[in-house]
């Protein structure tokens, strides 16, 4: 299911982030992994979210994705292993949420 979409202006925010370039049959292997790490290395450094996990994607090409998940945070972090310091910039955005099981997120995208 998705939520109704909103258009929002969004002010630039700190995230901690992991960048991935992987096959897109290979993203139930990797997102979730990536987002767990990034949320034990948040804290560990002794920060909290200030903010929803996310995935940004870069592109959109047939045989891979090229994205990052991450976290927005308060102020910039230590890099740490993979997870590295990012700023989200302002602007304007369209936003939807998907609620449901990850199997329905390919017809719902």
């Amino acid at each position: 299911m998705l939520d109704p979409i909103q258009i929002l202006n969004v002010p630039a925010q700190h995230a901690a982030v992991i960048r991935l370039t992987i096959p897109r049959a290979e993203i139930r292997k990797h997102m979730g992994p990536a987002m767990m790490e990034v949320m034990q290395t948040v804290h560990r450094l002794g920060l909290a979210p200030a903010g929803p996990m996310f995935s940004y994607h870069f592109t959109f090409a047939p045989e891979t994705f090229d994205f990052e998940v991450g976290v927005p945070v308060a102020s910039p972090i230590t890099p740490t292993g993979r997870v590295i310091a990012s700023i989200r910039p302002a602007c304007r955005i369209a936003r939807t949420i998907y609620r449901g099981p990850f199997e329905g997120l390919g017809p719902a995208w």
